[in-house]
C-alpha cells in the first residue's frame, strides 16, 4: 500500500471516531481535492484551505455532518493553505475552529492571525458559556 493510500485510510479511521479533524500539509489542490476526499462528502464537510504552490502545505477542518445538523458554517482563509478558521453558529452559541500550520509566515501574517485569534479570545472570555474556540495545529 503507498504511503499517501496508508495517509488517506488513517484519516478515514480517525475521522469515522471524530466530529471534528484538523489537518495541515494536506499537499492537495482542487483536482488532487476532489479526488482523494470525494467520498468523505457523504458523512463530513470538508472546508481546505490550499497553498498556492500546488504539493505543499494545505490545510483541512473536516466536520461530521451528524455533529454540523443544521447549524450555519463559515470558513475564512486567514493566510492561504496556512492558517484557517472555521466558524459554527447554532442559535446562539458559537465554535471558532482554528487549523494553522506555523511555517513560512511573514511578520505580517503572523500579526494577522494573533489580531484574529485574540478577538476570539475576547469574545468567548466575554461570554464562556456561548463562545468556544478550538485551536488545532503545527506549531515547530
Amino acid at each position: 500500500m503507498g504511503n499517501r493510500k496508508k495517509k488517506m485510510s488513517f484519516l478515514e479511521r480517525l475521522t469515522s471516531m471524530n466530529d471534528i479533524t484538523c489537518i495541515q500539509e494536506t499537499h492537495t489542490e482542487g483536482d488532487t481535492f476532489d479526488r482523494d476526499f470525494r467520498d468523505y462528502r457523504r458523512a463530513h464537510e470538508t472546508f481546505p484551505s490550499h497553498h498556492e504552490n500546488n504539493g505543499t502545505g494545505g490545510v483541512m477542518i473536516i466536520i461530521s455532518k451528524r455533529y454540523l445538523g443544521e447549524a450555519e458554517a463559515t470558513a475564512e482563509e486567514i493566510i492561504q493553505g496556512r492558517a484557517l478558521k472555521l466558524t459554527i453558529k447554532r442559535e446562539n452559541n458559537a465554535i471558532s475552529i482554528w487549523c494553522i500550520h506555523n511555517y513560512g509566515f511573514t511578520e505580517a501574517e503572523a500579526k494577522t492571525i494573533e489580531e484574529k485569534l485574540t478577538l476570539d479570545c475576547e469574545e468567548a472570555k466575554r461570554n464562556p458559556s456561548k463562545m468556544h474556540i478550538i485551536v488545532a495545529g503545527d506549531f515547530n
